[in-house]
């Protein structure tokens, strides 16, 4: 009695399977040349499709939830009562109100020009304070994507290298690896150019600045609202008893120049970026093609000279 040896199933001998897989002599079925392709190309896609899906994700909640939408317009003075006004911190047309209302009848009067330019630096701080939260959102968003991206992929990765290592390089099956090492490919280069384009640094600092834009217009409108000010939350004021008037040109002039300063940190661009492993790699490749330097012949290194 012979033995029929068994036969591949039916669907691998069908013209698509033909193509995009093959069946050794112990029926061990593994991706073609083109299945790789399209293996490679589904993770990719897949991965791609999650980046973007992640980013329009957060985009939709910062607009659901106004993180930076409740900066942009202050809310009228003489709103009627049916208007609801936009909500926001502080109320930007109050604020003013109270600077144009800062008067002394003293010698040392605040100046009209003063008061003008205290509303300039306001109107500064809360471009500042949007500008910022605009930018941090998206660095936010780039930076939450890309782990969102490396996580799935690293868990892909480590997956096939474990199911490799259980059954062997030779035994296992070669789709598999292909999604290994694509897997792999697409998290070590997620990981890469976010580290070159610094979504991380580039978040912090607009975080900071966006929060130090907000302590100003703060302590601005505080200020506005008493009369005076005891400075500001990154340079105080030594002393509870000093302060700056604002109804006397001299206490006008302090906080407008302190506020220069501030403001020169807020509007200085600072984009970070982080090329060392460009570098590194350019260096490796570079030392890898340079030849060898060889001593020169007759070198008596070592020797004692002979005298």
């Amino acid at each position: 009695m012979t033995l029929t040896p068994p036969s591949p199933p039916k669907w691998t001998q069908r013209n698509w399977a033909k193509k995009l897989i093959h069946v050794n002599r112990d029926l061990h079925v593994n991706p073609s040349f083109l299945g790789h392709i399209l293996i490679s190309c589904a993770i990719i896609l897949l991965a791609l499709g999650s980046y973007v899906w992640a980013l329009r994700s957060i985009f939709h909640h910062a607009d659901q939830w106004r993180i930076c939408q409740q900066l942009t317009q202050p809310s009228p003075i003489d709103a009627p009562p049916t208007q609801t006004p936009t909500q926001e911190f502080p109320d930007l047309a109050q604020v003013i109100k109270n600077i144009n209302s800062l008067n002394n009848t003293g010698g040392d009067a605040v100046l009209n020009t003063q008061k003008e330019r205290l509303v300039s630096q306001l109107q500064q701080l809360d471009q500042a304070q949007r500008s910022a939260c605009t930018i941090g959102i998206f660095f936010f968003a780039h930076r939450n994507a890309t782990y969102t991206i490396a996580t799935a992929t690293g868990i892909a990765t480590l997956a096939a290298l474990a199911f490799v290592s259980k059954r062997g390089w030779e035994r296992s099956n070669n789709a598999v690896i292909n999604v290994g090492m694509t897997s792999g490919f697409i998290l070590f280069s997620t990981w890469t150019f976010s580290q070159l384009y610094g979504q991380g640094i580039n978040y912090e600092s607009q975080r900071i600045k966006q929060s130090l834009a907000t302590d100003l217009m703060n302590t601005v409108a505080t200020a506005a609202a008493n009369g005076k000010s005891y400075g500001f939350p990154n340079s105080p004021i030594e002393g509870k008893d000093v302060f700056w008037d604002l109804k006397t040109a001299a206490g006008m002039g302090l906080m407008t120049k302190a506020l220069d300063k501030e403001l020169k940190v807020l509007t200085t661009l600072d984009f970070g970026v982080d090329a060392t492993f460009a570098q590194n790699a350019a260096i490796r490749i570079g030392l890898m093609f340079s030849p060898e330097e060889k001593a020169p012949s007759g070198s008596s290194k070592g020797k004692p000279n002979q005298p």
